[in-house]
């Protein structure tokens, strides 16, 4: 799961929304309730963190029971049925190529220096510079957090024993699209720095306090910031043109990155936007 870690984990960090105003002021609260005027079913909206130290991860019940009376779970990608090799191959690198010879030297020099001084094992660093930077993420993060978990293995492990559908609001491939629009010397910049425990522990507080504006506010202010059209608002508006469909239909459960949520462009605004009341519900994570 290491691997799969990383593709997921990088996703929740990507885009931002060219602004923010006080209109996009959101209450703190990860999870949300959806209703429409024309349908008598409600609809349920969950932002994540895609990897935490154990001791900082629960779920609560409520989010149990409301996957349980909703038809489908959507994420960003079908978790449900997830070619973990598929995903291994998408992250190598051409065949016959390695980091050494695709990156610049500073920028090679900068990620093997990150790399050791997490004391990550000479067979795993020769395994990584086979693949791309954005690949040893998830491994950095498995000593960092200790024992992290993942919200989208265990929401689709509680679908699954509920018979609950679930869905992918895009492909892999389209995902890896987004990676591969990154170059490599930028994603060597954007995650391997002095600085990284502590932004991630950074991280990590704000979701605790259930902070989504802030959430947004610190992605806005990140190094992805000239491409944020493809990593979140155009992908938020597509997102909410699909559901706001499929919510019409059926009761769904939407757990997406909480980053996705606020912001001019974020799901709350969009989907409030298409005529749905989106309103906080009060939830404790132990």
């Amino acid at each position: 799961m290491k691997l799969l870690r990383s593709f997921l984990i990088v996703l929740i960090a990507g885009g931002l929304t060219t602004s923010a105003s006080s209109q996009t002021n959101l209450e703190n609260s990860l999870f949300w309730e959806i209703n429409h005027p024309e349908t008598e079913h409600t609809s349920y909206l969950f932002g994540t963190m895609h990897a935490l130290p154990e001791k900082d991860f629960s779920i609560p019940e409520i989010l149990t029971q409301k996957i349980d009376e909703s038809e489908v779970l959507y994420q960003e990608i079908d978790m449900g049925n997830l070619d973990q090799m598929e995903v291994l191959n998408k992250m190598m690198l051409p065949e016959g190529k390695s980091l050494k010879q695709v990156l610049p030297e500073k920028e090679y020099k900068e990620f093997s220096a990150m790399l050791k001084k997490f004391n990550i094992p000479q067979s795993q660093l020769d395994f990584l510079s086979n693949m791309k930077p954005i690949a040893s993420y998830g491994i950095i993060l498995n000593t960092i957090l200790e024992n992290p978990q993942v919200y989208e293995k265990e929401l689709t492990a509680i679908a699954k024993e509920k018979g609950t559908a679930i869905k992918g609001l895009e492909t892999l491939d389209f995902q890896f699209a987004l990676f591969d629009s990154i170059p490599m010397t930028k994603q060597v910049n954007m995650f391997y720095k002095s600085d990284f425990e502590k932004e991630i522990q950074k991280q990590i507080n704000t979701y605790k306090k259930q902070d989504i504006n802030q959430m947004y506010l610190s992605v806005k202010s990140s190094e992805y910031g000239d491409i944020e059209k493809q990593l979140l608002t155009r992908r938020n508006q597509k997102w909410a043109d699909t559901l706001s469909l499929k919510m019409t239909e059926k009761p769904v459960f939407i757990a997406v990155g909480a980053a996705h949520l606020a912001g001019e462009n974020g799901l709350i605004p969009l989907l409030r936007s298409k005529g749905y009341s989106v309103e906080p519900v009060s939830v404790k994570f132990d």
